[in-house]
């Protein structure tokens, strides 16, 4: 197939894009937000197509050069310390776009394996290994990319969900909102709070 031409639009409000997809203003959406799916699904005219079956790892990966988890202990806590059942249905919402897995990397490549994680929680484990590691208390900072639908729209979730299981801890996190902006354009990165 050969096309004539080929316009690529940033439509950066998913409201405005949602309009342009419906009334086929534009042809193709790469990753709407999962809230607007529903709505997008009931448009016959509209396909929803999976084009990636392997998928994504919703990963928090912590600074490890910054305490607590400059120590082994404490990063190894965090694998105990989230019920992933519970952070995919905050984060994602309906259970036909995630999938469960113990797998340290994305669960269906050809590096996926489930050996050595946690098939479930552990919370006192977790509580046992960050004393372990020494943490002494401090909030940790988790960063909230708001230029990335997909991430941004995730953080503010996790922090409901997470919240119970930071209790069963006792690790207080500090949530700023931050942009990134780097993670976009490969330039350097510049932390705005917004």
């Amino acid at each position: 197939m050969y096309v004539d031409r080929l316009v690529w639009r940033y439509i950066p409000d998913p409201a405005t894009a949602a309009a342009a997809l419906e009334t086929a203003e534009v042809d193709f959406w790469e990753q709407p937000p999962l809230d607007y799916v529903p709505k997008i699904e009931r448009n016959p005219a509209v396909g929803i197509v999976t084009y990636d079956v392997v998928g994504n790892a919703g990963v928090g990966p912590p600074n490890h050069l910054q305490p607590p988890f400059n120590n082994k202990k404490a990063r190894q806590a965090l694998t105990y310390m989230v019920d992933q059942e519970r952070y995919l249905q905050a984060a994602v919402g309906q259970a036909k776009y995630y999938r469960q897995s113990g797998a340290y990397f994305v669960s269906k490549s050809e590096y996926g394996s489930s050996a050595g994680a946690p098939g479930k929680p552990d919370f006192e484990r977790a509580r046992r290994l960050m004393k372990e590691a020494g943490y002494d208390g401090k909030p940790i900072v988790v960063l909230d990319p708001t230029n990335i639908a997909m991430l941004h729209g995730r953080v503010p979730r996790d922090r409901r969900t997470a919240a119970e299981d930071r209790l069963r801890i006792f690790i207080e996190m500090a949530l700023p909102r931050k942009q990134i902006a780097a993670a976009l354009t490969g330039g350097q990165a510049h932390l705005h709070e917004s």
